[in-house]
């Protein structure tokens, strides 16, 4: 994608994923573990800022995320709801969503953005892989301990840049208006 193509939330994710990939070329097993997850991170990254400035922007985007699963079981006195700009109130709720929990996000941007996160076996494998990482030390549930290399994280780096840019593009598409392309 072209930086007129692309947002500039797009641009940001693939400074961090180039930066990862250049990384890439050593040896120690903790740092490539480290990098791997990081790439999960700028995803995770890419997706609450898109989301953030989307709902910023747009009000009844801001009305539909509300109305979606995550949230539409919140209660709220009535009192509360008069006293307070109630923006300022979800808008921070937004922030505590785990935004690589793809299993949470997905139906999040279909049903309220109206944006298909386009979910394949790489991607979740490589969100579980990161989550043995973070949580596990570095092993898997049965003590395996996880191997990266300079491959497995061009690999997974081109899987994420290839959903950002589905992902992107959509947005785009449906967007352009309220972003700071």
């Amino acid at each position: 994608m072209s930086a007129s193509t692309s947002t500039k939330r797009y641009q940001q994710f693939q400074v961090r994923i180039n930066g990862i990939i250049a990384r890439s070329s050593t040896t120690d097993e903790l740092i490539l573990r480290l990098l791997f997850a990081n790439l999960i991170t700028s995803l995770e990254t890419y997706l609450y800022e898109l989301t953030m400035e989307l709902l910023q922007g747009d009000q009844s985007l801001l009305l539909n995320v509300a109305k979606s699963e995550k949230f539409k079981a919140r209660k709220l006195p009535i009192h509360f709801a008069l006293q307070n700009d109630l923006k300022q109130y979800f808008l921070p709720l937004v922030t505590e969503i785990n935004f690589h929990n793809l299993s949470d996000i997905e139906p999040l941007f279909r049903g309220a953005l109206d944006v298909k996160i386009p979910l394949n076996d790489d991607v979740l494998q490589a969100i579980r892989v990161r989550h043995d990482i973070v949580h596990r030390d570095g092993f898997s549930k049965t003590g395996e301990p996880i191997i990266i290399d300079q491959r497995i994280i061009e690999k997974t780096a081109q899987s994420l840049s290839e959903l950002v840019q589905t992902v992107d593009r959509q947005v785009i598409d449906r967007y352009a208006g309220l972003l700071n392309t």
